[in-house]
């Protein structure tokens, strides 16, 4: 029978499946002592982001166990004795199993899957980042002496030994390259084990994908200092300003170095970005276990966080430091590039203003010299009109008219002069009239 939907709902969003689903992307998985855990996390780029859901796609077809779907991003199944759960993050994809062992088995002696090959992660895409061997057996943990011989001195626990959950590691890597905890447990809920150890876990793989960025942090540094030393040149240049500094030149080398800064920002803002947030995801679940464990009573031991607090967190913090180094670094290059293209738009001011000076006497000097013109062309009009002038006195003198052409022509010299004189005077007023 269909079920009928008491109420019928608009269209929905085309993201809204996956993200009520999201909430349950990565649930813990039950576990009960005794049982071995190992966790293999492997960094992933753009080309083999997708071949690590190929990967669990053959393991799974090993054992006749479901396949992951096409598009998800986690899958779980049982592969024989062993649970599988691979998950992908952003830039990894870890792949978690776990199965139960014997109550008298050696600790740590059997680091491969029952019924596995030995060479059963031949062939995973990426490059290996992590891998945490966990055993976890019931009962209490032994005292400090014993996981002294057993580890050594330098150990981080989380818990006390009295209490239900206890956690030790050294976090250096055997002789395999596996990173081995060990935890002992009587707690009795399977669900609240199960995330315990899925938090510790998190803090190896989150802790080592977090550090990623100490190594660009000390790449970029040596960079930064060069960048700096040369940006502190091109700024005492611009101080010790001289008539002979080649503005063309600084600018050049600052635009060089502008670049350089912004191209190494681009390339470390997602590690720093992303080792930050790795940090944080650390420390949060650092954070559960102290609060978890806050009334318990704790023998003189070093715990997860003290010895993170020590070895992490300088890491993390000269990640920090160069970051804010190359943050100043761009704004000192962007306030030089300013300081230097102002002062090339003065000199450039000053420039124009001597060229439109130049051109100011020169216009003074053509204006003088089109005055003197313009009174000799005054006198050559003058000339050929009082010429003309003449010609009709003469005709007139012989036509009878009482009018000596002499004093005719003689008379109207100084009136066509003046009649000239004044048109011009006339016609320039206009033209200035307009041109204002």
């Amino acid at each position: 029978m269909n079920h009928q939907p008491d109420v019928v709902f608009p269209k929905p969003h085309p993201l809204r499946k996956e993200l009520a689903n999201e909430l349950h992307a990565r649930p813990s998985v039950p576990l009960k002592p005794p049982a071995v855990v190992l966790r293999v996390a492997l960094a992933t780029d753009e080309t083999t982001s997708h071949d690590d859901r190929k990967f669990v796609e053959d393991l799974c077809h090993r054992f006749n166990a479901a396949t992951p779907a096409l598009n998800s991003r986690w899958h779980a199944a049982r592969l024989g004795d062993v649970f599988l759960r691979w998950e992908r993050h952003t830039e990894l994809s870890t792949l978690t199993l776990h199965w139960a062992t014997e109550k008298d088995h050696e600790r740590f002696a059997s680091k491969c899957p029952p019924g596995w090959p030995a060479n059963w992660l031949e062939g995973a895409p990426g490059s290996l980042l992590s891998a945490v061997h966990m055993e976890i057996v019931g009962g209490p943990a032994p005292t400090r002496e014993v996981l002294a011989e057993q580890f050594g001195e330098d150990l981080a626990v989380i818990g006390s030994p009295s209490a239900k959950f206890f956690a030790a590691t050294t976090f250096r890597l055997d002789e395999d390259g596996y990173c081995p905890v060990a935890v002992w447990s009587d707690e009795t809920h399977a669900d609240e084990l199960g995330r315990k150890l899925q938090k510790l876990l998190e803090i190896e793989t989150y802790r080592m994908a977090a550090l990623l960025s100490f190594p660009a942090a000390i790449n970029a540094r040596e960079a930064v200092s060069q960048i700096e030393a040369d940006i502190g040149e091109v700024m005492s240049e611009l101080v010790d300003t001289t008539e002979t500094t080649d503005d063309a030149h600084l600018l050049a080398r600052v635009s060089e170095l502008s670049a350089k800064a912004e191209a190494m920002q681009s390339r470390t803002s997602y590690r720093f970005a992303a080792g930050r947030a790795y940090h944080r995801l650390v420390k949060e679940r650092l954070g559960s276990f102290d609060t978890a464990s806050a009334d318990e009573p704790r023998e003189a031991m070093q715990t997860y966080s003290v010895f993170l607090a020590r070895r992490l967190e300088p890491a993390m913090r000269t990640c920090d430091a160069v970051e804010e180094r190359l943050h100043a670094l761009v704004k000192r290059i962007a306030r030089a590039t300013n300081l230097l293209a102002t002062r090339v738009d003065v000199r450039i001011g000053e420039q124009n203003a001597e060229v439109l000076k130049s051109l100011n006497q020169r216009t003074e000097a053509q204006l003088k010299l089109q005055e003197t013109v313009e009174g000799l062309s005054v006198f050559a009009i003058s000339y050929y009109a009082v010429g003309l002038l003449s010609y009709l006195a003469k005709a007139a003198y012989q036509f009878g008219l009482p009018v000596k052409p002499e004093i005719l022509t003689a008379a109207a010299v100084p009136l066509v002069m003046g009649l000239l004189w004044f048109g011009l005077n006339q016609l320039k007023a206009r033209f200035g009239k307009h041109l204002s």
